[in-house]
């Protein structure tokens, strides 16, 4: 039997990260997220972390930030410090990230209809067109939602039948009446929803406040709910572009006219 956690983070600095320990510390095994991930791919990472393992602390530490070198600077010590727990506690991992070659190629092209949309809006933006940069920003918000929704579903059937190969992969659990399995996720997935097996979420998140945190939560919202931190993106984006000299804590306190204000200024 397995006992299922789901941990929903917010991949937020060292801090977001301690937040996870105790529950490390609970579990038997434990699934970090892993995007996009094959089979081949998960495989061969469980490999590599079992191998690991066996490492000093500072080798494990230099292998696992050589292998996340391609993570955003903002969530690269989450997950660094993730591992370092991990290593600390000596859990076993399993990746419930396995696509097939048809889901992941169904992933990547939705995603990259999604980029394409996003990169449509910002030419809208920059010519203050508001109506077109909000369409074609919420159609690339929509199409990063069905990106999740795959995700979802990959992660709900491999949870599935995850008992039996952790058993076979793993002796030390092989005997074991009850295997508590712990996941992480971001806070925005559901893959609860996709499998047949009870699970138990808890919240490791704060509410989202900064205004790339606002416009990263606008999945779940509908497109009148989403407007506002849609614009809030947009100036942001514009600010950063050098177009306009606004602040982001200036931006975060503006209402949705004075962001509109704020594009259509820009060709005025």
């Amino acid at each position: 039997m397995l006992e299922v956690t789901v941990l929903k983070v917010q991949h937020k600095g060292i801090g977001g990260a301690r937040k996870m320990l105790p529950h490390i510390q609970a579990c038997d095994v434990f699934c970090p997220e892993m995007p996009w991930a094959t089979e081949d791919k998960a495989v061969a990472w469980e490999n590599g972390y079992e191998q690991a393992l066996r490492l000093q602390r500072t080798a494990f530490l230099r292998i696992v930030e050589q292998n996340l070198s391609h993570i955003d600077d903002t969530m690269r010590p989450y997950f660094i410090k993730q591992y370092d727990y991990l290593y600390k506690s000596q859990r076993p991992i399993w990746i419930l990230e396995r696509a097939t070659p048809e889901e992941y190629q169904a992933m990547r092209e939705v995603h990259n209809q999604s980029k394409a949309e996003r990169a449509m809006a910002y030419k809208h933006l920059v010519r203050s067109e508001l109506d077109e940069y909000l369409n074609h920003c919420w159609r690339s918000i929509q199409l990063q939602a069905e990106t999740f929704t795959i995700r979802d579903a990959i992660i709900g059937k491999i949870l599935d039948t995850s008992e039996t190969r952790i058993r076979e992969r793993y002796p030390q659990l092989r005997d074991k009446d009850v295997i508590q399995l712990t996941a992480s996720i971001g806070a925005l997935h559901t893959f609860e929803d996709h499998t047949v097996l009870d699970c138990t979420p808890i919240p490791l998140y704060e509410p989202p406040v900064t205004v790339q945190d606002r416009f990263d939560w606008t999945c779940g919202k509908s497109f009148e709910e989403a407007q506002p931190d849609i614009l809030a993106h947009g100036v942001l984006y514009l600010s950063q572009q050098d177009m306009l000299e606004l602040s982001e804590p200036e931006i975060r306190k503006m209402d949705i006219a004075e962001l509109e204000n704020a594009v259509q200024s820009f060709h005025s």
